[in-house]
């Protein structure tokens, strides 16, 4: 995740947002979520 964010912050525009919530992967824009990802593991 911190990779990621390094990445971000020097290649993408500064109102673009990523966020980790529980194990959900978060992006968004200008404080709204645009998209959410996450990976599950059979029970």
């Amino acid at each position: 995740m911190t990779k990621l964010r390094n990445k971000m912050e020097a290649w993408y525009h500064k109102d673009f947002v990523i966020d980790e919530d529980g194990s959900w992967l978060l992006l968004g824009w200008k404080g709204r979520i645009v998209f959410g990802a996450t990976c599950w593991i059979p029970a």
